[in-house]
């Protein structure tokens, strides 16, 4: 490999202040609403304070500001509601409100907004578009001008209304709207229109709300490592890709395949050295000893990941990795690329793929070849084998593009070899025509640790004709509306020096020839010369093309929502959609009735990576009447009691102003008409204005609520146990409720025999989560009766030296006060009667009082039981013994 020289860049004059970063709007977290027609505000608070400590771990806080350190301030069972005030609380979540209503509701919006305000929160407002406008402009004023919001600048309005019928799949598609727009298409290009103002007024607000507050800075850009290669005169069309594709932040390894003369060669690389620009970065290498890779063989494969070998030990801090052909040319500038990428997950993968095989089955897949580029020095044709193979059924086959968007940790995880699924189908496709289009994609879509990275789509254009598929054809000049408007990063197939190609580079990247693409980092004077100075390399410059990719990547990333109480995490899952589930749901819903009540639950039950984290309760409390299950009945005083004591968070449905209301005000939430509800961080006088003095929003102050939802929680999460040795994670798991699994064994084992040894082992070994986290030993000595193996046989004094030995941590079963109990006290375990078995925390004179004195309980004392129980772990952890996939069928 040739590197280019590596002198220290030539001093320049000293930047300008780096521009501040457009604002962004957060996430919103929705909380939508059930089936009823008014359901959206119908819903109304019963425990807002319970809510405050929905993780029922947090304390009872108080305003004060010092705790006290002394032992009887120890944090109780964390099952049980805290009865103190405790040293170390996590700090408080906070949850993200959508709150929702039609014409003339505006009234009932706010009181909502009201009774569950928390300055820690964030609320978004909707009125639909049954409601006029002026109610809309209304609901927005009465937030601005309540000074408590003003203050916090957490309460935005929706400007920008959509229509939500509770019976069609409007209502789902409505909240999936509302989350992106105010979220994902806001926080990517409508930021700002450029990052080159400090000025705050020229902040670009979200077109689409009503603005409170300015957000946090933008994040910082990522970097793209490319592999830009090509063949044999193909050295002019390179230079122009890597100039037009050129950012200081990002890596460059140039190839020219072995059909190139090495002459070629190395002018590409003395080109590189001479161009200041890249010499001064240091970041474009030109692989010097290359190879074959011929585009219907697999060298495409091995010539792909060298590359990606390369860049890998080239630098640490690229993010994603593009391969790129002469070919090929980009659609937007790389400041537009990166600032869209900056907002989204470093973990997605951007590859076209699909399980459908179809005629490519033959033609594709089944034949066999053997590709000389992975073993000849010169070009040849491929050889093709007579006979063909059967597909394989140890993995699933994905077909896809061989250009593809890949995530730094993947690169990793297929260079690495940290798992043998790439090596396995690395050598599968050695022999397999065009594999380097389905090599990716299969990796990706069998892998458990990707497979809900990828967004199926390339960010490429690119069109075919009808009588052949092998390859795009070439583009021209009458394409270039098209694909611009397509919102794709790149494009392909270019002839060499077409004039669409000086199309592009003067409308749409706004290069001259001969020069790199100028954005934000380039502080030059406007000209030939614009990126001779630089700038903050971290300064993006976004132009149109941004608006362009956003719009296609919040397409591809259209996913829908439902009413829960839904995780941060399950939120990004559908926005960002980096599985197909989500959209092939949303499609499948979209003509359903009251699809939005089956929308949320289909997705997480059918998805491996949130169907274990369920609780089958929404905390809503709401009751039918016999004859109709559509809509719940009207709530009223006489429900008072009944739906107070169910702990359930909220209840619907209410009448608008029904007196139960102003019951829930006054004797549940504290709340007086036309304030919040007081909490820890309200810090005034008793009364109208006790938070108009704010304090700490992370203090709490739970009251009575508290222990009835705390009680509702621990109902709902109980479930069973049995007799093993079990990891914390596991009871979490199983106490906790994440998953159905033990609800539903625990109903089947209720009437089975002797299900107490059954009950975990089942739970372990049909977990994905946890099959692999079994050893089968349970640390136990029992010995059983030929005759009979329901339970273990009484052991004795003649059983003492072969249970010690055994290395167990405990035995069973023993007669009550048998001798060998004795024994083991004295000769194993070494605590006299009465006594507890001293240890290292244990600093008093040696006796019957050795344990009355208290040392670091973090100290230990192992004695030879230490040494008997390591020797029989070491033998269980063994090859011979241990495997990962331990819970098998014999």
């Amino acid at each position: 490999m040739q590197n280019q020289s590596s002198p220290s860049p030539s001093p320049s004059p000293s930047p300008s202040p780096s521009p501040s970063p457009p604002t962004q709007h957060p996430f919103f977290t929705t909380i939508p609403i059930p089936n009823p027609k008014d359901h959206k505000t119908t819903l109304y608070i019963i425990l807002a304070t319970s809510l405050f400590s929905l993780l029922f771990f947090l304390s009872s806080s108080s305003t004060s500001t010092s705790t006290s350190a002394s032992a009887s301030q120890i944090r109780p069972d964390p099952y049980l509601f805290p009865t103190s005030q405790t040293s170390s609380d996590p700090s408080p979540p906070s949850i993200a409100y959508l709150i929702s209503g039609s014409a003339g509701d505006s009234g009932r919006i706010l009181r909502l907004l009201l009774a569950t305000y928390h300055p820690k929160n964030q609320y978004l407002l909707h009125l639909d578009r049954t409601a006029p406008q002026s109610e809309r402009d209304g609901l927005a004023l009465s937030v601005q001008s309540t000074p408590i919001f003003k203050a916090a600048q957490n309460v935005n309005v929706v400007g920008k209304a959509d229509f939500a019928y509770p019976k069609g799949s409007s209502d789902h598609k409505t909240t999936l709207y509302i989350i992106l727009a105010t979220s994902l298409f806001s926080l990517l290009f409508f930021l700002s229109s450029s990052s080159t103002s400090a000025s705050a007024s020229q902040i670009r607000p979200d077109p689409y709300l009503f603005p409170t507050s300015q957000t946090s800075s933008d994040p910082s850009p990522p970097s793209i490592a490319y592999l830009i290669s090509g063949s044999a005169g193909d050295s002019g069309r390179i230079l122009r890709l890597l100039l037009a594709t050129y950012h200081p932040k990002n890596q460059y390894l140039l190839h020219l395949d072995r059909t190139a003369p090495q002459s070629e060669r190395d002018g590409l690389a003395l080109s590189v050295q001479s161009t200041p620009i890249f010499k001064a970065a240091q970041n474009v290498n030109v692989v010097g000893k290359a190879d074959f890779a011929y585009p219907k063989g697999s060298s495409g494969i091995s010539f792909t990941l060298r590359g990606a070998s390369i860049l890998l030990r080239l630098s640490q801090n690229w993010d994603w990795f593009v391969t790129l052909n002469a070919a090929d040319y980009p659609l937007v500038a790389q400041d537009d690329l990166l600032h869209i990428l900056s907002f989204l997950p470093k973990s997605l993968n951007f590859v076209n793929h699909s399980s459908y095989i179809g005629w490519k089955e033959s033609r594709k897949l089944r034949p066999i070849i053997v590709d000389p580029g992975l073993y000849l020095m010169e070009k040849t044709g491929m050889f093709y084998a007579t006979q063909k193979r059967e597909l394989p059924n140890a993995f699933r086959l994905f077909t896809g593009s061989s250009f593809s968007v890949l995530s730094r940790n993947f690169i990793d995880f297929c260079i690495l070899g940290t798992d043998n699924l790439p090596r396995t189908l690395l050598m599968y496709f050695a022999n397999t025509p065009s594999s380097l289009s389905n090599y990716f994609p299969t990796i990706l879509c069998n892998s458990h640790k990707f497979n809900r990275t990828v967004i199926n789509n390339n960010l490429l254009y690119a069109t075919f004709d009808k009588s052949s598929y092998d390859e795009p054809r070439l583009l021209s000049s009458s394409d270039f509306e098209v694909m611009i408007q397509s919102g794709a990063a790149f494009a392909t197939r270019f002839k060499s020096d077409d004039p669409v190609l000086d199309r592009i580079d003067r409308e749409i990247l706004g290069r001259s020839p001969g020069n790199v693409v100028p954005g934000g980092w380039c502080l030059g004077e406007s000209g030939n010369h614009t990126c001779s100075v630089w700038g903050d390399s971290n300064v993006l410059r976004p132009s149109l093309g941004a608006r362009r990719l956003e719009k296609r990547i919040v397409e591809l990333l259209s996913n829908g929502s439902s009413f829960s109480v839904l995780s941060r995490n399950f939120i990004d899952f559908c926005i960002l959609g980096t599985d197909n589930l989500p959209r092939t749901l949303l499609m499948y819903f979209a003509n359903t009735p009251s699809s939005l009540s089956n929308y949320f639950p289909t997705i997480l039950c059918n998805s491996h990576k949130f169907n274990r984290t369920v609780i089958n309760n929404n905390l809503l409390y709401a009751t039918f009447d016999k004859s109709s299950y559509d809509e719940p009945r009207l709530l009223s005083s006489s429900d008072f009691e009944v739906m107070i004591q169910s702990g359930a968070a909220f209840a619907t449905r209410f009448k608008s102003d029904d007196p139960v209301l102003d019951r829930i005000d006054r004797e549940i939430l504290g709340r007086s008409p036309g304030n919040v509800v007081p909490g820890g961080w309200c810090l005034g006088e008793s009364g109208n204005h006790t938070c108009s003095v704010w304090g700490d929003s992370n203090v709490l102050r739970p009251s009575l609520g508290a222990r009835r939802l705390e009680k509702r929680i621990v109902e709902l999460l109980s479930n069973g146990s049995s007799f093993s040795v079990l990891s914390r994670n596991f009871i979490d798991f199983c106490i906790l409720g994440t998953d159905n699994l033990p609800r539903t064994l625990l109903m089947y084992f209720a009437n089975t025999p002797s299900s107490l040894s059954n009950y975990f082992p089942t739970i372990l070994c049909n977990s994905h989560k946890f099959n692999r986290t079994v050893i089968n030993n349970n640390l136990l000595y029992a010995t059983f009766d030929k005759s009979s193996y329901d339970e273990p046989r009484l052991l004795s004094s003649s059983d003492f030296e072969v249970m010690i030995q055994s290395g167990a941590a405990f035995a069973t079963r023993f007669k009550s006060d048998d001798p060998v109990l004795d024994r083991i006290d004295r000769e194993i375990l070494g605590r006299s009667p009465g006594n507890v078995v001293p240890g290292g925390w244990c600093l008093g004179e040696s006796g019957n009082h050795t344990c009355s004195v208290w040392g670091d309980s973090n100290v230990l004392r192992p004695s030879l039981g230490a040494r008997r129980l390591e020797k029989r772990i070491v033998e269980l952890l063994s090859n011979g013994t241990f495997r990962s996939h331990h819970c098998v069928v014999e």
